[in-house]
């Protein structure tokens, strides 16, 4: 669970709108909804320049965004960025389901794969800069399965992560969203004792004549849910005695 930060951990505030900063000092999740195609809580970074002018260049219908800030006081920046790269650990997570008001599970399989997508072992980075691509399967409570392209960098104390379907979505026997027209955009900041999470999640999809609500409310689960995976991850990782 993520905890509420000291007062004194404000490196990365200056980066995020003025009427976020409170929120931030307590450690909590800023959730926000966007139609004009421009996000509002990317960081003012180079990283966050990216993300704006890329999902303003993709038009998206609608996305959503995430904001948290949790400590991590033992957590090194190597650790935080393999634990992204663990994809296998996203199976079986859970996220609220709003339309039936429980707990379902989210990724029932999740993993990487080779050029013949076979499964593969998670990769794992060993020092820093570091980039690079990876191909994944994932199969979801919404979308069954699908496959996507994650591409990641670590420089310095930013972590990004870009991840776009490189198959077409289906909603039941609708296919509702093509290959590369649903990107999620995460950015980690790493201070000495916190982390600031960013994630965005933008769709291009067809008309969702009388679904539009439900539709963008899983949207909404999928990124909450990527926020609690990576929180609990870090936090598990920096508990583990040293070797």
């Amino acid at each position: 669970m993520a905890l509420p930060l000291a007062a004194d951990s404000v490196e990365s505030l200056a980066l995020f709108p003025p009427d976020t900063h409170r929120a931030l000092e307590a450690g909590e999740l800023i959730e926000r909804f966007f139609t004009s195609g421009t996000p509002a809580l990317a960081p003012a970074s180079p990283a966050g320049d990216r993300i704006r002018a890329a999902i303003e260049d993709n038009r998206p219908r609608f996305g959503v965004e995430v904001l948290g800030r949790f400590e991590a006081v033992e957590a090194g920046g190597l650790e935080i960025y393999n634990a992204l790269l663990a994809v296998s650990s996203l199976e079986g997570i859970t996220y609220h389901s709003a339309s039936r008001d429980t707990g379902r599970t989210f990724y029932h399989e999740s993993y990487a794969v080779d050029s013949r997508r076979n499964r593969i072992d998670d990769p794992v980075a060993v020092r820093v800069p570091d980039s690079r691509e990876v191909a994944v399967f994932q199969r979801d409570a919404t979308f069954g399965g699908n496959y996507y392209v994650y591409r990641y960098s670590f420089t310095g104390d930013t972590i990004t992560l870009t991840a776009t379907n490189t198959s077409t979505m289906t909603y039941g026997i609708l296919p509702l969203i093509r290959s590369g027209n649903f990107t999620t955009h995460v950015v980690v900041l790493i201070e000495p004792d916190a982390v600031v999470f960013y994630g965005v999640g933008a769709v291009r999809t067809l008309p969702v004549f009388g679904m539009e609500d439900r539709v963008s409310a899983s949207f909404a689960s999928r990124i909450r849910a990527i926020y609690s995976w990576f929180s609990d991850s870090v936090l598990d990782r920096s508990e583990r005695p040293s070797r």
